[in-house]
């Protein structure tokens, strides 16, 4: 009896363990983007944040090195942040995106939008752009084609999701078998 109670007594320390550091996790990722959300000169909804054994993840494309390094600088000054990977791309898609589209309250036209999406699909080279049509309708993306792996599928939908005046991104990509 006394060993089960143990047992019982080590799973609860472990579970409440894993919890906690996955809590400081999220509490670093929400942290980070805060603190680049209130950067008056950093389109913060262009980079995405994660957090993993609390090293910072910073991907997206920005519109000049500046933003780039500042948004790294930012990362590093929080709490608890043990490193910070930056896998930001410079692209002057960002840069030439219409007011509306980069942080205005007018809603971009949906033309703008799907070629903002274009745009930053472009910009990115894990990103096979040539092979997937961008469509949108009232700030819906839908994305069709093909890509290569799960991976870039996910990148692919993920770079739609950062651009700007991108309500919902609908999702009709197929992963190449072979």
């Amino acid at each position: 009896m006394r060993r089960l109670s143990l047992a019982i007594l080590g799973g609860m320390a472990l579970t409440l363990f894993t919890v906690s550091c996955a809590q400081s996790d999220l509490g670093i990722t929400t942290k980070v983007k805060s603190r680049l959300e209130t950067e008056r000169n950093i389109n913060a909804s262009q980079i995405t944040v994660t957090t993993k054994k609390k090293v910072v993840s910073l991907s997206g494309p920005v519109d000049n090195p500046a933003t780039k390094d500042r948004a790294v600088t930012i990362a590093k000054g929080v709490e608890g942040v043990k490193n910070v990977v930056d896998d930001m791309t410079v692209s002057t898609a960002v840069a030439e995106m219409p007011k509306s589209a980069a942080g205005t309250n007018a809603a971009p036209s949906d033309t703008a939008i799907a070629q903002a999406v274009e745009r930053n699909l472009k910009a990115d080279p894990s990103a096979a752009s040539d092979q997937i049509e961008v469509q949108t309708e009232g700030g819906v993306v839908t994305l069709t084609g093909t890509v290569k792996s799960s991976e870039e599928k996910e990148r692919v939908i993920q770079i739609a999701r950062g651009t700007d005046g991108v309500q919902r991104v609908e999702d009709k990509l197929s992963v190449a078998s072979g």
